[in-house]
C-alpha cells in the first residue's frame, strides 16, 4: 500500500517543480514587459482639429505626466515630417476625408495634395520607427463616417479594417443612472500581449449616437489580418452587430461579422515602427477621460465595483508603441512650460488690433471680424447692416403652475411693452400630459404673424440643475424620469456633455465675435427673478451693437 503513496508522492513533487518552473518563466515574462513600461518614457503627441486641442484634455494630460511621460498636442494642419519625428508616439483618432473644395490640413475635410503629404508623413515616420495609435472612430455625428472610411482607405495597406458593426454584449451591461444614461459594457477577454500587463478587465461604450443622423458604433469591431496581435476581445457573449439605417441608428437583429468574442483593439510591427488600433470612441477615453458626464466608467470606474483597466492599457500601449528598437530614429521632444505643467494652449493666430474707439462697424467693413466666406441666408451684425432685431421675455410663468395670469394676458402686455415674443417656462413637475396639451393649444392661438407665444418649460436633473426646453415638444416618456420623481435623468445634449468646444463661424486672427455665436445667440439684456432684477446688461447691450 505504501507504494502508490510513493509514487503519487513523487508525482506531485514533479508537478510542483514543473508548476514553479512555469511560474517563474511567466513572471520573468511579466516583469520585462512591467520594467520596460517603467523605464520607458514615450514623448506622446496628440493630434486633433480644433483651435484648443482636444486630442487630449488637460486631465489626461497631467495623467500622463505623472506617469513621467512627455506629452504635447497639436492640430492636423501641422503635422509634417518634421514635426512628427520629435515624438515616439503619435496618436490620431481618425483621418479626414479627401474634398478636392478644402483649402487646407484639417480635420473636417483635407485637400488632395494635402492628403498625399499627410499620409506621406505617416508612413515616413513608421519607417522611422515611430508608433502610431488609431484612437477611434469617431463618435458624435453622421460626418463621422467619412472619417472612418478615410481612416480604412489607409490602414488597408497595413490589412485591417474598422468595420461598422457595434461590439455589443447583450448579457454583460451596465447603464448609467444619470446624466446620459450611456450603456457599457465589460469584457474579461483579454489574450496574452506586449501590452496585457495589469490588464483583466476592460469596460466600453455599446451603443451608436444618433444626434441628427447615426454616428459610427461607439465601439467598432476589427478585421484583421494575421500580422496582428489581438489586444483586447468582447467576452464569448458579445458579437459585431451591423448598423442597418444611418438615419435611425438602427442596429441588426443578430451579429455578422464576429458572432462572439469580437476584437476591437489589436497591435503591430510595421516595418521599423509599430501600429496600434483602438476601436473606442475617443470621446469615452482620451478626449472625455475625467468629465462627469462619463463617470470614468470606460477609463477606470467601471460601475463602480468593478474597475475597468482601459486607462492602464492605453498607458501600456504608449510604452509599447515609444520603446526603443533597431532603426528607430524618432523622439526627443522638449516640452514648452506649460505642457510640462499639463496645459493646453490655445492656438488662434496672430491677432490684428482693433479700434474699439470706433462707433460704426468699420472693423467689419474692413474685413477684421468678418468670416472668410459669410453665407447668404445667415445674416450677422446690428440693425445698421439690415439685420432685423427681435424683443422677447424668457422664463415668463402663468397661473397653470404657480405663476401668475394666463398666456393671453400675457401676449397683450408683452405687445403693450413692444415686444415680439414670449418664451413660457411652465414648472414641469406641476404639469401633466394633458394641462401640457391644453397650453401648447392656448400657445398657438394666442400666436399671430406679428406675435409669438412659446410653450416652454423649466425642469430639472437629479441634481437640482435647471434647464428650459421651449417648443411645441411632446410631454416627455416617464422613461425619462428619476424613480418616483419628474426629475429629467436622461440629458440628450450630447455636444455640451461631452465638454467639446463649439463649431462656430470664426475669423483665422482674431476671436468670433459675440453676435457670431450662432449656437449660443441669445444675449439676456436683463434677468429678472422672484420679481428682482439680477442681472442689467443693457449697456453692454448697445455697446455690443455700436461696434
Amino acid at each position: 500500500m505504501k507504494q502508490p503513496l510513493l509514487a503519487l508522492s513523487t508525482i506531485l513533487k514533479h508537478v510542483v517543480v514543473t508548476v514553479l518552473t512555469m511560474f517563474l518563466f511567466c513572471l520573468g515574462i511579466m516583469s520585462a514587459v512591467a520594467g520596460e513600461s517603467a523605464t520607458n518614457k514615450p514623448a506622446v503627441l496628440f493630434v486633433t482639429h480644433w483651435g484648443r486641442a482636444n486630442g487630449a484634455n488637460e486631465a489626461y494630460l497631467k495623467r500622463l505626466l505623472d506617469a513621467g511621460m512627455t506629452v504635447s498636442s497639436a492640430k492636423m494642419d501641422i503635422v509634417t515630417p518634421e514635426f512628427l519625428a520629435k515624438f515616439d508616439v503619435v496618436v490620431i483618432p481618425a483621418l479626414p476625408p479627401v474634398d478636392p473644395n478644402a483649402n487646407r490640413a484639417g480635420f473636417s475635410s483635407i485637400s488632395p495634395a494635402a492628403n498625399e503629404k499627410l499620409l506621406a508623413a505617416l508612413d515616413g515616420y513608421l519607417n522611422a520607427g515611430g508608433g502610431l495609435l488609431f484612437a477611434g472612430p469617431l463618435w458624435g455625428w453622421d460626418i463621422g463616417w467619412a472619417h472612418m472610411e478615410a481612416s480604412n482607405a489607409y490602414l488597408k495597406k497595413w490589412n485591417v479594417e474598422v468595420v461598422p458593426e457595434l461590439v455589443l454584449d447583450k448579457q454583460n451591461f451596465f447603464k448609467q443612472p444619470i446624466f446620459l444614461q450611456q450603456i457599457y459594457s465589460f469584457t474579461r477577454n483579454i489574450p496574452a500581449s506586449p501590452v496585457s500587463e495589469g490588464v483583466s478587465m476592460v469596460w466600453y461604450p455599446v451603443d451608436v449616437n444618433n444626434n441628427g443622423g447615426a454616428a459610427p458604433p461607439s465601439t467598432a469591431a476589427l478585421k484583421l489580418g494575421s500580422e496582428w496581435t489581438v489586444v483586447v476581445k468582447g467576452d464569448d457573449t458579445a458579437g459585431s452587430y451591423p448598423i442597418t439605417n444611418r438615419t435611425t441608428a438602427a442596429i441588426a437583429e443578430q451579429p455578422n461579422l464576429f458572432k462572439n468574442a469580437p476584437p476591437f483593439a489589436a497591435i503591430r510591427e510595421a516595418g521599423k515602427g509599430r501600429l496600434a488600433i483602438m476601436a473606442i470612441s475617443p470621446v469615452h477615453t482620451i478626449w472625455g477621460y475625467a468629465h462627469p458626464v462619463w463617470q470614468g466608467v470606460a477609463m477606470t470606474e467601471g460601475d463602480g465595483y468593478r474597475k475597468s483597466d482601459l486607462a492602464h492599457l492605453f498607458d501600456n500601449l504608449y510604452c509599447w508603441l515609444g520603446a526603443a528598437r533597431d532603426g528607430k530614429t524618432v523622439g526627443g521632444y522638449v516640452m514648452t512650460a506649460d505642457e510640462a505643467r499639463g496645459k493646453v494652449p490655445w492656438a488662434r493666430g496672430k491677432a490684428k488690433p482693433i479700434d474699439w474707439t470706433k462707433p460704426t462697424w468699420a472693423s467689419i467693413a474692413e474685413g477684421v471680424l468678418t468670416p472668410s466666406a459669410p453665407t447668404n441666408n445667415m445674416p450677422y451684425g446690428p440693425p445698421a447692416l439690415g439685420l432685423k432685431h427681435y424683443r422677447g421675455l424668457l422664463g415668463a410663468r402663468t397661473a397653470l403652475t404657480g405663476g401668475k395670469g394666463t398666456v393671453a394676458e400675457y401676449v397683450t402686455e408683452g405687445k403693450k411693452a413692444g415686444l415680439h415674443f414670449i418664451i413660457f417656462a411652465e414648472d414641469f413637475e406641476k404639469l401633466t400630459p394633458e394641462s401640457w396639451t391644453r397650453f401648447k393649444t392656448e400657445c398657438t392661438a394666442a400666436s399671430s404673424d406679428d406675435f409669438l407665444a412659446i410653450p416652454g418649460f423649466e425642469w430639472r436633473n437629479p441634481l437640482g440643475d435647471r434647464a428650459i426646453t421651449a417648443g411645441p415638444v411632446a410631454y416627455p416618456d416617464s422613461s425619462v424620469f428619476a424613480p418616483g420623481t419628474k426629475r429629467i435623468v436622461h440629458q440628450a445634449e450630447f455636444w455640451f456633455a461631452a465638454g467639446a468646444p463649439m463649431n462656430l463661424s470664426c475669423s483665422s486672427t482674431n476671436l468670433t465675435p459675440l453676435w457670431n455665436l450662432r449656437n449660443v445667440n441669445a444675449f439676456p439684456v436683463e434677468v429678472w427673478e422672484n420679481g428682482k432684477r439680477t442681472e442689467d446688461n443693457f449697456k453692454e447691450y448697445l455697446y455690443d451693437q455700436a461696434r
